[in-house]
């Protein structure tokens, strides 16, 4: 009746009002993974347990059309252009030697100290 990975309800016991996911099934007993993961895993009467019915448009991934706990973009690949530029902009600026701030990336202003030391720092 029940399979491994089946969404239930607890509906009596000491974790009525539970939800889970069934991680074993044997013959008397269900052990099932309650949300939240605190407990481990309860092991439930069959006869205490309620299927959790979902509708095909549901989403248990997250927020939203789709849920955000789903969503996971390709990593990117930076074009050789892409690099380039980078390392140009790298050669180019001016770091603190107190704080690591740079001028181009962190907005750091080298108007005051000299001797490459930001103003926050000097």
């Amino acid at each position: 009746m029940y399979q491994e990975g089946q969404r239930i309800k607890i509906v009596k016991g000491p974790w009525a009002g539970d939800c889970g996911v069934i991680r074993q099934v044997t013959k008397r007993v269900l052990k099932i993974e309650v949300d939240g993961g605190a407990l481990g895993l309860a092991m439930v009467n069959p006869a205490h347990v309620e299927p959790i019915e979902q509708a095909p448009l549901d989403f248990d991934g997250g927020f939203g059309i789709g849920g955000l706990g789903r969503h996971d973009e390709p990593g990117r690949i930076p074009t050789i252009a892409q690099i380039e530029r980078m390392e140009r902009i790298e050669r180019e600026m001016i770091v603190c030697r107190r704080c690591g701030a740079s001028d181009i990336i962190d907005g750091a202003m080298f108007t005051t100290g000299g001797g490459n030391i930001c103003d926050d720092c000097f």
